[in-house]
């Protein structure tokens, strides 16, 4: 019986935070008011009533994870806006800090910003994924070399000073790395 009560609670606090206790006590009591049916009526006469604690460092999570959540929903829907429409990042901006000034520069940030965005995710982001689902098929060393020096060779035809300052080595370089 103490294994059924239990397992019927946990199934009903699954729907609540640790900071919402009065609401799981209010569940469990009225879920636990209800008639039970069981095969040899052993709960026919049950009665219960609930009263539900919980610690003060649950409670500050429960509201951390919360307030994440939100702020986790806020962003998707900031980014989803800033793709349509920069000009509500400016307006987020400034409802954020009302004493900003607006000027052309954060309009013309916003829209950069937004072609950013949109070009990383629509680009570069497919584009690493591929890159790394390549090279987590490399059946041998030699096929990983090759494909790494392809990549070296084209950063560096597009821009030498990139991989100059990211450190990318050279062809002569790369070939004494790998010895």
């Amino acid at each position: 019986m103490d294994r059924d009560i239990r397992e019927a609670c946990e199934v009903v606090a699954k729907k609540c935070d640790a900071d919402e206790t009065a609401r799981l006590a209010a569940l469990l009591n009225a879920d636990f008011g209800l008639p039970r049916s069981c095969s040899n009526g052993c709960y026919d006469q049950l009665l219960a009533r609930f009263a539900v604690s919980s610690g003060e460092e649950a409670r500050q999570a429960a509201v951390r994870i919360r307030a994440d959540r939100a702020r986790l929903a806020r962003l998707r829907m900031l980014k989803d806006s800033l793709y349509a429409e920069p000009s509500l990042f400016v307006i987020s901006r400034v409802e954020a800090q009302p004493d900003v000034n607006i000027d052309e520069n954060l309009i013309r940030e916003a829209w950069q910003l937004s072609a950013l965005l949109k070009s990383a995710e629509a680009w570069w982001g497919p584009l690493m994924a591929a890159w790394s689902s390549l090279a987590s098929n490399f059946k041998t060393e030699e096929a990983a070399s090759v494909a790494l020096r392809v990549l070296v060779d084209a950063i560096h035809r597009m821009d030498k000073k990139m991989a100059s300052r990211y450190g990318i080595p050279g062809e002569a370089e790369f070939d004494d790395c790998g010895k």
